[in-house]
């Protein structure tokens, strides 16, 4: 397994050197769903599928109850959940309130181990031969 990546040219505003310019972006193929991580837990473990699916809806609960009460989560051997906001910046400390908050995230930071499998990870071109070109991000 391999990440891919594409080409895609992308106007960059600022540096030394603005103007247009061709970058490597991730290549994300699709995404890995409910059910076929259920199915993947079941066959290498004795837990049912109905029991995976309980564990899978109350781990989603718990992490969005923390994350709403502003707590972020560690999960052992994956990394931590933790919310943050966008901001607009204001000239006076006293002008600063909660009508500057543009909007609410949730950061994720791997662990460790995470971490360095995806930076040891393989990468390679997908077989996207036309360059994308990518106005804002």
């Amino acid at each position: 397994m391999a990440y891919k990546y594409k080409k895609i040219r992308k106007k960059i505003s600022v540096g030394k050197t603005p103007g247009e310019k061709y970058l490597a972006a991730i290549s994300v193929e699709g995404r890995v769903k409910n059910e076929e991580l259920i199915r993947y837990i079941e066959e290498n473990s004795s837990i049912s599928e109905a029991d995976i699916t309980i564990l899978f809806e109350a781990l989603a609960t718990l992490i969005n109850e923390n994350i709403s009460s502003g707590r972020g989560v560690n999960l052992s051997g994956l990394g931590v959940f933790s919310p943050n906001i966008r901001t607009k910046g204001n000239e006076n400390v006293d002008e600063v309130s909660a009508k500057d908050i543009t909007k609410v995230v949730v950061n994720f930071r791997p662990c460790t181990k995470f971490r360095e499998a995806m930076k040891n990870a393989p990468v390679s071109e997908t077989n996207i031969f036309n360059i994308q070109h990518v106005s804002k991000q």
